[in-house]
């Protein structure tokens, strides 16, 4: 079973394990370390290996061990978020469970038992315990760590930082041998993942997340940094040919960006620039990019449907117990009725009804929201809504461990965290809102006191009374001069 740890070189494994009891050591003393964690499995989720389509054999690149065994690295983040709970198990509030994370568990336990009832039994429990070892504890977990609406900023640095990381890995993967990115037949880019419609998933979710950190992150430094991130991955939807992938960040970028095309027009000329010199002088000299895919009009879906329908109309009950022999796997809703029958259609669809709501009650109240309630509310509806428009055209909601999963689970405990916490945010803008009119109208009293003055009184006056004598004595006195003697 760790066979593999005989591949990784001493001096890896030493930090590796120092690194693992420093992250253990920081559980248990704070629940926010178990952030990392959930960085664990998100990267975990994002790698995968590929095989070669003529000879059918692995593809080494300098990251196999970290491809191969990506499952158990995957588990060992599930571990480490188990430890976070049984370690602060008073901090957590049965509330804040997420009911689209517990469809995403259901889903995973019914497909390893569909799996144990058609004879593949050691695959069937691998699933069950990658889902009781990942799934679980991430979706327990990881709506605890946003108990206040700021702490959002924190999980999208981590998702930008795990981001920044596969960049980095894959372009030292690049400048050592960039053929093992992009499959011969195709010369579509894949990265460190098994194919491009799986890297493509991955790049329209994780450049949507870096553009929202770009727009909305308080730190110049961190947008600076996410908008060379997001450039970077739009590139790479771009070289994977990946219609899919395109669609799903234009549905993304369309939401989170609506109410933000002002500082989109600010933030294009650095995004472009980047993107420029990392065509120019990154990989313009290597390879050729064809973006001819992403504009073709030809089908390459109605056969794969056809065939997915055709498998469910032979299997209704049970479906074939196994993806791989479902006819296909380019639609996750057929998918789940081809491979494992009418009650996983059932779960997957309950999956979308919950997932609507939520995006429909978060819609409605977005207007109540305050600036960081609007930007957060955007982000969680792009997310769904790329989601499951994907799930059209890729069976990634049948994967056992797919970055779609982990993005799906982040937004939804964004999104529970918003739709809790809005009675308490009202109240709050309503008293707040009572504070201001109190004090706007205190304001007024005491600016029309400094301007108001008393009314003045007669008061005698002196002169005023000492004029009329002297005057009439004036005038008699001239009088007296005129009158002749």
């Amino acid at each position: 079973m760790f066979e593999f740890l005989k591949d990784i070189p001493p001096a890896v494994l030493f930090f590796g394990a120092v690194g693992a009891i420093v992250i253990a050591s920081g559980i248990l003393a704070n629940l926010r370390w178990a952030l990392v964690a959930c960085a664990i499995m998100l990267f975990a989720s994002s790698v995968s290996y590929s095989v070669d389509p003529f000879t059918d054999k692995l593809i080494p690149t300098l990251f196999t061990p970290l491809q191969l065994y990506r499952n158990f690295i995957f588990m060992f983040g599930g571990g480490l978020c188990y430890l976070a709970i049984a370690s602060h198990l008073g901090k957590f509030n049965a509330s804040t469970f997420n009911p689209a994370g517990i469809l995403l568990i259901a889903i995973a336990f019914y497909a390893g038992c569909v799996r144990i009832l058609a004879g593949h039994t050691d695959v069937g429990l691998l699933s069950i315990a990658l889902a009781f070892l990942s799934i679980v504890p991430l979706v327990f977990v990881l709506p605890n760590l946003i108990q206040r609406r700021e702490q959002a900023y924190t999980l999208m640095r981590w998702v930008l930082l795990v981001m920044g990381i596969w960049i980095i890995i894959n372009t030292v993967q690049f400048l050592v041998n960039p053929s093992v990115l992009y499959p011969a037949d195709s010369g579509r880019f894949q990265g460190l993942t098994g194919n491009p419609q799986f890297a493509a998933v991955l790049f329209a979710f994780s450049s949507i997340m870096c553009t929202w950190v770009a727009v909305n992150d308080p730190s110049k430094i961190v947008r600076m940094f996410a908008i060379a991130s997001a450039s970077a991955l739009i590139i790479c939807i771009a070289w994977s040919g990946s219609r899919t992938g395109a669609g799903m960040f234009v549905i993304g970028a369309m939401i989170i960006l609506a109410s933000r095309v002002g500082q989109l027009v600010l933030l294009a000329p650095f995004a472009l620039g980047f993107a420029y010199f990392f065509l120019t002088f990154v990989i313009g000299d290597v390879v050729n990019i064809d973006t001819s895919r992403l504009t073709s009009t030809q089908n390459t879906r109605s056969g794969s449907f056809a065939a997915q329908i055709q498998t469910f109309l032979a299997n209704p009950l049970f479906g074939t117990g196994n993806p791989n022999e479902a006819g296909a796997s380019e639609n996750s809703y057929f998918l789940a009725l081809s491979a494992y029958g009418i009650f996983m259609g059932v779960l997957v669809f309950s999956l979308l009804g919950v997932c609507a709501n939520m995006a429909l009650k978060l819609f409605r109240r977005r207007k109540n929201e305050d600036k960081l309630g609007k930007a957060l509310t955007d982000l969680a509806m792009a997310g769904i809504a790329m989601f499951f428009a994907g799930a059209f055209l890729e069976g990634y909601m049948m994967s056992r461990v797919h970055s779609a999963t982990v993005f799906l689970i982040i937004v939804t405990a964004i999104g529970k965290r918003l739709l809790d916490t809005a009675p308490a945010h009202d109240a709050i803008e309503a008293h707040d809102g009572a504070l201001r009119e109190s004090s706007e109208d205190a304001y007024e009293d005491e600016a029309y006191a400094d301007q108001w003055q008393p009314p003045q009184e007669n008061v005698w006056d002196p002169a005023e009374d000492w004029q009329e004598p002297v005057y009439a004595l004036t005038e008699y006195a001239d009088y007296a001069e005129e009158e002749p003697r």
